[in-house]
């Protein structure tokens, strides 16, 4: 498919008009290009401008709206949706989870062959692939919302698992110990031996005090996993501001592999591992936004592409160049994996005057 017509980046390069503060992630000041962003998940189309950090590559927007909660509870984020399920689909749901786990089921085969392995349950194989994960470590995640991929790890034996947002209206109790609590990054004090930021890192206002947060809350030897847009991908490249991963106004920060290697370095993790995990969102989503369309509209609820646009040839097209590029590290998202060495001393004294942002 050829390249959509659009706005490409809608760039004006070093616009010393704007008023910027310094890259969050290397604190550079020199500007590759700054461009305005719409607001097209909802199709409200409030404009907002970003720039692209010339030293790190990273981007970020320049003035985050002071009203960013009208951003997420006020227009329906996905998120937030309520969690719990009825008992057939609860039941239906687990078959399928654990035959993806451990291949036993024969209910589970069958739901697994028509509707594919669950993206929770791949992960968790790669989890403990990388991190060692079992079911006896304690298990945090940052900035989750109501956690609804919660069920399908309790399903398969997980339930040592915690979940914070801030913006959540009250705890959610699972059962089992299994709760999300409504408190800050800052506010949590102890630790644990898996912490997962999984697609929240790029909601923060401030990377590098979250990443000193961080490494203060994961226990020595074990790790800290960050799944977020990438900046300098090829679906970047390609769409520009018609990048469905920009999510203006919610995204503020969006890393490069570099910025984000070098931001957790600085904080004393060692990057142990990067897996391109991005899919065919990249393509899809960025087609519909450069032709006006939203993610979501009265009409249309799910996160998935409008099937008058798209031909299953297309949509078959975009799932395979998504592994070509997550081969060659190309894709638009990536799951950083960084080890806290055994010698780094923890600081656990009051930092709650660190200022985070959503989902901080």
């Amino acid at each position: 498919m050829d390249r959509p017509a659009g706005e490409g980046h809608g760039t004006s390069r070093g616009d010393s008009r704007v008023t910027r503060k310094p890259c969050l992630g290397c604190a550079g000041e020199q500007v590759r290009t700054t461009f305005e962003v719409r607001e097209m998940m909802f199709g409200l189309g409030e404009r907002f401008t970003y720039w692209e950090c010339a030293d790190c590559g990273a981007i970020q927007i320049v003035e985050p709206p002071d009203n960013l909660d009208r951003y997420y509870r006020g227009v329906g984020y996905y998120a937030f949706h309520d969690p719990l399920r009825g008992y057939l689909k609860a039941y239906l749901k687990q078959q399928r989870a654990r035959f993806a786990f451990s291949g036993r089921g024969a209910l589970g085969r069958i739901l697994t062959a028509r509707y594919g392995f669950p993206k929770i349950i791949t992960m968790l194989k790669e989890w403990i692939a990388i991190a060692g994960l079992t079911v006896d470590h304690e298990v945090l995640d940052i900035g989750c919302g109501t956690a609804p991929h919660f069920i399908d790890l309790m399903d398969v034996g997980y339930t040592r698992l915690t979940g914070v947002d801030p913006f959540i209206d009250s705890e959610i109790d699972f059962g089992h110990g299994v709760k999300v609590e409504k408190r800050r990054l800052t506010e949590i004090r102890r630790a644990f031996d898996f912490v997962m930021l999984n697609h929240s890192f790029e909601h923060m206002r401030d990377p590098r005090s979250v990443m000193r947060e961080l490494i203060r809350i994961v226990r020595p030897e074990k790790y800290v996993l960050i799944r977020t847009p990438v900046a300098g991908s090829q679906a970047w490249r390609t769409y520009g501001s018609n990048w469905v991963q920009l999510d203006a106004p919610r995204h503020l920060f969006i890393p490069s592999v570099a910025s984000l290697s070098r931001l957790a370095r600085d904080a004393g993790f060692e990057v142990a591992k990067v897996v391109f995990d991005s899919d065919d969102l990249q393509f899809w989503g960025s087609e519909q936004y450069a032709r006006g369309v939203p993610m979501f509209d009265s009409n249309w609820r799910v996160r998935e592409p409008r099937p008058e646009l798209f031909t299953a040839a297309q949509l078959k097209d975009f799932r395979e160049r998504a592994r070509r590029l997550n081969e060659t590290g190309e894709g638009d998202s990536a799951a950083f994996y960084l080890r806290r060495p055994a010698s780094l001393s923890s600081n656990t004294g009051d930092l709650t005057g660190l200022g985070m942002g959503v989902n901080a």
